[in-house]
């Protein structure tokens, strides 16, 4: 009986000590990193682009983020920090856009690839008889050409409507190029 209660002493004074005393941080292998992709933004790339052939428009500042927007669907996000948008349209005709996390774009300088990725988390469009509600993810990458004032991508968007069948899930992706000029120095609006 001794024996018992001496090592429950021990094993409840060890347990407490190690309560006391934390544990180590475990050894965290290193974050792996692209040794291609720049930390810093380009001086030359900061601003606004706007595409050729669509109602894209975008401004990044020194991070890379993306400041302003104009999406292809045509809503205009003068500060997506703030990440939400609510439009009043003609006709009692509302919108609502909420972005996922503030876009970030991504240069390799070895291949003078930009790249952005943004989401849409949720948009809700209320008509005076129902509404509409869905998502958006789209993608936007390729090189700068060496003038530093033309960007040519490779567009990839998906969207969704809710409560609309969906039969293939590549039914609902677009993938189209689109070329970026440089606006010096306005602003998207």
């Amino acid at each position: 009986m001794k024996t018992i209660s001496v090592l429950t002493v021990i094993f409840t004074f060890c347990n407490i000590i190690f309560l006391v005393s934390g544990c180590p941080d475990p050894i965290q292998p290193p974050i792996k990193t692209d040794p291609n992709v720049t930390e810093t933004f380009p001086e030359f790339l900061i601003g606004s682009w706007k595409a050729d052939n669509s109602r894209w428009g975008l401004t990044f500042d020194h991070e890379g983020k993306l400041t302003s927007m104009v999406h292809h669907g045509g809503m205009t996000f003068l500060d997506v920090s703030q990440g939400i948008l609510e439009e009043d349209w003609r006709d009692g005709i509302k919108a609502v856009y909420i972005l996922g996390t503030q876009p970030i774009a991504k240069y390799d300088p070895s291949a003078r690839e930009l790249s952005i990725h943004i989401t849409i988390e949720h948009y809700q469009i209320t008509f005076p008889d129902g509404s509409l509600e869905g998502s958006f993810e789209d993608t936007l990458a390729g090189p700068v050409l060496p003038d530093n004032q033309t960007w040519n991508t490779v567009w990839r968007s998906t969207g969704t409507i809710i409560g609309a069948p969906v039969t293939d899930p590549n039914d609902a992706v677009l993938i189209k190029t689109e070329t970026f000029r440089k606006l010096n120095p306005e602003i998207i609006k």
